[in-house]
């Protein structure tokens, strides 16, 4: 078989970008960073800003997105991360970044299907029984 007759293998790397408020950093987020950064070579991560956490959850988020920011960019998974601004990311957002793949958590299911034309978007399995609103819920209680 002549070496034309093989099918292209893409040697570029492929980029992950995954998105989130990361507020009480928890095993979840750690678990999804890991499954996100798993589906390529190299993993970005959107932090909420904080006038966006503001405006969808009407409340102060617990750390700034400063704080948040250093958390992610602190983990082993993540190769670069920056704060996402007021609202869903975009298309053009998307090739900004140089994106290959959108990860999200399966609770967006469906949500982001409509950005499939410039990337692949792929829903991941959420840690079950955690979550930022349990733990706030949970540090409550005590």
């Amino acid at each position: 078989m002549a070496v034309s007759e093989f099918p292209s293998v893409s040697t570029e790397p492929v980029t992950v970008l995954t998105l989130g408020a990361f507020e009480l950093f928890h095993v979840g987020h750690v678990r999804l960073l890991q499954r996100a950064a798993a589906l390529g070579d190299r993993l970005i991560v959107g932090i909420s800003a904080d006038a966006y956490l503001r405006q969808t959850k009407g409340r102060e988020p617990l750390q700034s997105e400063a704080e948040r920011l250093e958390i992610v960019r602190s983990c082993r998974y993540v190769d670069d991360a920056f704060v996402n601004g007021l609202g869903p990311i975009t298309e053009t957002e998307i090739a900004a970044r140089g994106a290959d793949v959108l990860a999200l958590g399966d609770d967006w299911q469906g949500r982001y299907d409509h950005l499939s034309s410039v990337c692949r978007v792929v829903y991941l399995q959420r840690t079950p029984e955690v979550s930022t609103t349990w733990l706030r819920e949970k540090l409550r209680l005590e």
